[in-house]
């Protein structure tokens, strides 16, 4: 292990114990059969989360760090994607992404069948933005439209690991898989494997 990995896992374990406890953790809720697991998922953070139907979001009160989403109502991902405040989700999101906040979504959007491929080219360029405002989809696609599937685009997917420490800064990369593969002499830091949870990534490590 080189000096530099070291210090990696150094600074994970601060950052672990120091800021993560510390953080503010919302779990936001536009279906109730998705409340158990958003709310194991939003937990993994650092144990708490404050939970939110989607229909209360107006009673959301307080400067979160972090925010999970069960799902993006196809309406509301455009309005956050173009930086809008016109109702009470616009201006939860907007507040979320300009003070560079972290949005996770779980789940693909409900499945329509009345979206023509010239709009789902649209709502591709709406996830591509929010991506980039720091919006993680953990499970790309917007369900099923006009009998096809439409999938988001998923930035920096790879798919196994072998440097010699896991990270959570490393994790981020590979945003958008379910299965991570590691070699069997990578150390996975503690903070690594939180966020995997969170992220439902299921690392795996080579025998």
């Amino acid at each position: 292990m080189t000096f530099e990995d070291l210090i990696k896992i150094i600074v994970e374990a601060v950052t672990k114990y120091l800021f993560l406890e510390r953080r503010k953790v919302l779990a936001l809720c536009f279906d109730g059969e998705n409340k158990t697991e958003l709310m194991e998922a939003a937990q993994s953070i650092n144990g708490r989360a404050d939970y939110f139907s989607g229909g209360d979001i107006e009673k959301i009160n307080g400067d979160y760090d972090v925010m999970f989403v069960d799902y993006m109502p196809l309406s509301g991902l455009a309005e956050a994607a173009l930086g809008l405040t016109i109702s009470p989700w616009g201006r939860l999101m907007g507040t979320m992404l300009i003070r560079g906040r972290t949005v996770f979504q779980l789940k693909k959007a409900p499945e329509s069948g009345d979206i023509t491929p010239a709009y789902l080219e649209l709502l591709r360029a709406y996830w591509t933005q929010l991506h980039k405002l720091g919006v993680v989809f953990l499970n790309s696609g917007i369900g099923r439209v006009s009998g096809k599937t439409g999938e988001a685009p998923v930035l920096g997917k790879k798919d196994v690991y072998i440097k010699n420490v896991l990270s959570r800064q490393d994790l981020m990369a590979y945003v958008g898989t379910d299965r991570l593969l590691v070699g069997r002499d990578v150390l996975v830091t503690a903070l690594a494997a939180d966020t995997a949870r969170a992220m439902k990534i299921n690392i795996v490590k080579q025998k």
